[in-house]
């Protein structure tokens, strides 16, 4: 055991900070490549003190080697990944190729392989940092730590020239320069007591780089809060762009090749660096390629930009439609290429299509409802002429006829008889007259006859039909002067058509009608307790498709709730905002 365990906490106490850190970066920072590199470094770096801090609780050799050969990944992935973070933080154009990931990360990985399989005993034990390479290490160590050391130099080397270039960024150059530091100090110090110790002055080394790494995680500090490290503004980039960007994005040369531009583009297309692309790849049939060429390359080649122009391209049994937009790339006046962004209109146009086709449906519907109102405004125009005409030939003719033949018998009969004859005839005539009279008070809209609404309907439910019945007229929430004048007329007939179904089928011996304004509706009820019927059952009569028909025309929501034996309730709703503002001229269905 270590004589001075509280040297354990230079290691421990760095590595939750760099966790704090790591955790920083990874829940509270955009993604990007850049920065999730850069957390990788981190916790890299913390793995590493967590080792060397380990070592101090060690007691034996076996176990040493053990636990160096568990966690020696941290300290060799450190390299490739510090490396390719830095390329990437100094926007380096080859860190987008495949092959540059390949030469960065498999050096080390076969140098892990070597590291891990090697048997040579390099480990002695120390009473200060518990166990530490000897001069006498085996190749595969020093050439990992003079490959750590150097590519440590060149990390902070390239951190230093991007300080430089970007050197009237004062925020951008601060950044660099603080992160190079907290990489530099450490790597000197590693470099001497690590590097040199062991292996050219053939002393024990001093592992003191770990611990000087604290030095990093405090100038990364810095770097995030004062300078704001990996920024929004900074992690936003052409590239970066491209890759979300869920358009066509292509560049077209004049010899016709396409140079893809975005991941979207490679997708949809098949683009690889096996399998160049020409317009031709990109529709379905060469017409289409050539009228692209003629409506759009060729205006584009002749340095002309056009905008918004409908382009069907093809990807296998896919077919994208877009609106393109071209743009020439001029270098000295004169086009060297042709940048082509289309915008994918497909769902777009599928959702137009729905529209047109949800218009279609709502104009069929409006025809179906328009033609079903003529229908019935003409049967219930049919419907009072015949029972005009029944009321005139059977009523109203059948006394008039009586009438006549009274008149006859004046003309035949004794003197002392036809004054009795006269007397009968002038009763029968008067009959004749209140017959007419009913009739045309049925007929005329109440409002033409003088009376108020109220008026129209306790004359309408107090009549001569009524025998029978026990008929309760509630208006004692009604406002007449809130309701239109043909709403009016409207309530009036609709009581009137219900009124006289009760009367031919309820068979009821209690009625009710109720009118209330209620907020901004204005609410009709017909209640009976007649013989009622099944709505389910039972088709709609006459009588309610033409209080359905009325309704509608305002607005207004019907419903009828009945059941056998148990009597019916007619509720009518209607919208007096609506009400207030329905087409002006002859009412429907009067």
């Amino acid at each position: 055991m270590p004589a001075f365990l509280p040297l354990s906490l230079l290691f421990f106490l760095p590595a939750l900070i760099n966790l704090g850190i790591a955790t920083y970066i990874v829940f509270f920072l955009p993604r990007s490549r850049t920065i999730d590199l850069f957390a990788v470094c981190v916790v890299a770096l913390s793995i590493w003190q967590v080792e060397e801090g380990g070592y101090m609780y060690i007691s034996n050799a076996a176990a040493a080697y053990h636990w160096d050969k568990v966690f020696c990944f941290s300290w060799i992935l450190l390299n490739p990944v510090a490396l390719h973070f830095a390329c990437s933080y100094t926007k380096k154009p080859f860190v987008e190729k495949r092959l540059f990931l390949v030469l960065i990360y498999l050096p080390f990985l076969l140098l892990h392989g070597m590291y891990v399989s090697d048997q040579y005993k390099r480990l002695v034990a120390d009473k200060l940092f518990g166990w530490v390479i000897a001069p006498d290490t085996s190749f595969i160590d020093a050439l990992l730590m003079w490959v750590m050391t150097g590519t440590m130099f060149l990390i902070t080397g390239m951190l230093l020239t991007f300080a430089y270039q970007v050197r009237h960024n004062a925020r951008r150059r601060t950044q660099a320069i603080l992160v190079a530091l907290g990489i530099l100090v450490p790597t000197i110090v590693g470099f001497i007591s690590q590097v040199l110790f062991p292996l050219v002055f053939g002393i024990n080394e001093l592992p003191l780089a770990p611990t000087l790494v604290t030095m990093f995680s405090l100038f990364t500090i810095v770097a995030l809060v004062r300078y704001r490290l990996f920024d929004i503004s900074e992690s936003v980039s052409l590239g970066m762009v491209l890759r979300q960007f869920q358009n066509i994005v292509l560049a077209v040369l004049p010899d016709r090749s396409v140079q893809v531009l975005n991941q979207y583009s490679s997708d949809l297309f098949g683009a690889s660096a096996n399998r160049p692309l020409l317009t031709t790849h990109c529709f379905g049939s060469p017409e289409a390629a050539e009228e692209f060429d003629i409506q759009v390359l060729q205006p584009a080649f002749e340095g002309r930009a056009l905008r918004n122009n409908m382009v069907f391209f093809q990807a296998g049994q896919r077919v994208v439609n877009t609106l393109v937009s071209v743009e020439p790339v001029l270098y000295r006046n004169k086009v060297q290429a042709v940048l082509v962004v289309a915008n994918d209109i497909t769902e777009y146009l599928a959702v137009v299509e729905q529209r047109k086709h949800a218009e279609r449906q709502l104009e069929a519907e409006q025809l179906r409802r328009h033609r079903e109102i003529t229908e019935a405004v003409i049967a219930a125009q049919e419907n009072e002429r015949r029972i005009i005409g029944a009321e005139l030939h059977d009523n109203v003719n059948q006394i008039l006829t009586s009438a006549k033949l009274y008149l006859g018998l004046v003309a035949t009969a004794e003197p002392a008889d036809s004054g009795r004859f006269l007397e009968q005839t002038g009763g029968i005539i008067l009959q004749a007259m209140q017959e007419v009279r009913k009739l045309s008070h049925s007929l005329i809209p109440p409002t033409l006859s003088g009376e108020t609404l109220e008026e129209a309907m306790r004359h309408l439910l107090q009549g001569p039909a009524q025998a029978g019945f026990e008929v309760d007229l509630d208006v004692s929430r009604f406002e007449e002067e809130c309701v239109p004048s043909k709403l009016k007329l409207t309530v009036y007939r609709i009581v009137q058509e219900q009124w006289s179904n009760i009367i031919k089928h309820a068979g009821a011996r209690q009625v009710t009608v109720s009118l209330r304004n209620y907020r901004n509706e204005l609410v009709l009820l017909v209640t009976d307790d007649g013989i009622g019927f099944d709505p389910q059952q039972q088709a709609q009569g006459v009588g309610l498709k033409n209080i359905s028909t009325r309704a509608q025309l305002h607005g207004g929501r019907v419903s009828v709730q009945s059941a056998p034996n148990r009597g019916c309730a007619l509720r009518v709703e209607f919208p007096l905002s609506v009400a207030a503002f329905s087409p002006s001229g002859p009412d429907y269905l009067t």
